[in-house]
């Protein structure tokens, strides 16, 4: 039987990979290397060439020479069946090539040290170069600070009380503290930072955690200027806000036809009663007031009135009041208020309640022009209003409604309305 065509035989005679002893590299060991190891030469022991694998090996099986030849057999002697390998013996003990305990000690202590001298060297560079843009040394802490102030720019600095305290630690740094800037029930949290670091990652990761700005207050008013998904409380301003901004019925948000919209949008959508958006309402205007407030006494210029009365189809008569001045070259205007009028239009009734108006929004010293109707009882206001309020100029400074005065000039003359088309 030729060789290359008995199977039993080449399984005898071609050694098994997996009983070859190698190292790290796949080089073969010896006898004498195992004994040398520990190893006797009837053990099996496991080697790994690779840090991730493991190869069995059997000590019974020796292939000193790189160059073993495999043994001649006469082709009349009859195959024996491949033997197996021996049982791994108790004494089988793996092997690796992975770094010992201590070398890993040595190499992660090499790598802590070489990151903390790459940091120091980088702190040492941040300072330098802040001296050098700065010159501390002649030029004072504020003024630095008021410097530095002119390039935060981001949003989170606006979560801290300006400017930060200037204080120094332990080490004499220069430091900055930031003040958290919080509800009345969220204690303050101050967060200190090295002057000549630019870094805003703690200032950021305060802000994340902040109980302030995770309230429910702030998220109503967050979710409201930016967008953002269903909420109660922005479902609740919003409706407050379109039944004031469009003149809409307090009971409109009781239809069930609105109703079921809101549910086929958001099943768990809750939609306040009239009652709740009634008071809403009421509260939104006493914040408005507020605000129209301090921008009107801020204002550096004079001031302008408007007024006009007017009764709703339930026989219901209001005086409604508004306010104009310029800004950046256009004209702005505002409603100061929509006075339920409780007695006759006489000019005196009339007065009182403007200037009453006037306080509550504390600018009755910055009134200038006056603009009503050309009613009988617009000129005793005006002249019991400059009474009341002494900066009012009173007669000079009132402009007559030019709408009002153009339809008297055509019902008094009564012109060819060809002409006017013409």
């Amino acid at each position: 039987m030729e060789r290359g065509k008995d199977t039993s035989l080449l399984m005898r005679d071609k050694p098994d990979p997996s009983l070859i002893v190698t190292g790290s590299r796949g080089h073969k060991r010896s006898k004498a290397w195992k004994r040398s190891h520990g190893y006797d030469s009837d053990d099996s022991v496991e080697v790994s060439p690779s840090p991730t694998t493991a190869v069995e090996v059997s000590g019974q099986t020796n292939y000193n020479d790189d160059y073993a030849t495999e043994p001649e057999q006469s082709q009349h002697e009859p195959s024996e069946p491949p033997s197996e390998p021996p049982a791994q013996s108790e004494r089988s003990t793996p092997v690796s090539t992975r770094p010992s305990s201590p070398d890993l000690e040595i190499l992660n202590s090499a790598a802590s040290s070489s990151v903390t001298d790459v940091r120091s060297k980088t702190e040492a560079d941040r300072k330098h170069k802040f001296d050098v843009r700065f010159k501390t040394k002649t030029t004072s802490k504020e003024d630095v600070l008021k410097e530095q102030m002119k390039a935060w720019k981001l949003d989170v600095y606006n979560h801290y009380t300006m400017p930060p305290h200037i204080s120094t630690d332990k080490s004499g740094n220069i430091v900055y503290q930031y003040k958290c800037k919080s509800l009345p029930s969220h204690p303050s949290i101050v967060l200190t930072r090295i002057r000549h670091d630019e870094s805003t990652s703690n200032l950021q990761r305060h802000v994340r955690t902040c109980t302030p700005a995770n309230s429910s207050e702030t998220r109503a008013i967050s979710s409201y200027a930016h967008g953002s998904t269903y909420t109660a409380e922005n479902h609740q301003m919003n409706l407050a806000i379109w039944v004031a901004r469009r003149s809409r019925p307090f009971a409109i948000v009781e239809d069930k036809e609105l109703l079921d919209i809101f549910q086929a949008l958001n099943t768990n959508c809750v939609t306040p009663s009239r009652h709740t958006v009634s008071r809403d309402v009421r509260e939104i205007y006493e914040l408005s007031k507020e605000r129209v407030g301090d921008i009107l006494r801020a204002y550096p210029g004079k001031l302008h009135i408007c007024a006009d009365g007017w009764t709703s189809p339930n026989v219901v008569a209001f005086i409604g009041t508004t306010v104009h001045w310029i800004l950046d070259g256009k004209i702005v205007s505002a409603i100061l208020d929509f006075i339920k009028a409780t007695k006759a239009h006489t000019g005196v009734y009339l007065a009182a309640r403007i200037a009453e108006c006037l306080r509550e929004y504390k600018i009755q010293d910055k009134i200038m022009g006056f603009t009503a109707d050309n009613a009988a009882n617009n000129d005793t206001l005006v002249r019991e209003l400059s009474v009341i309020v002494p900066s009012f100029p009173g007669k000079k400074t009132r402009v007559r409604c030019f709408a009002h005065i153009l339809n008297l000039i055509v019902k008094s003359q009564n012109l060819d309305w060809t002409f006017l088309r013409l």
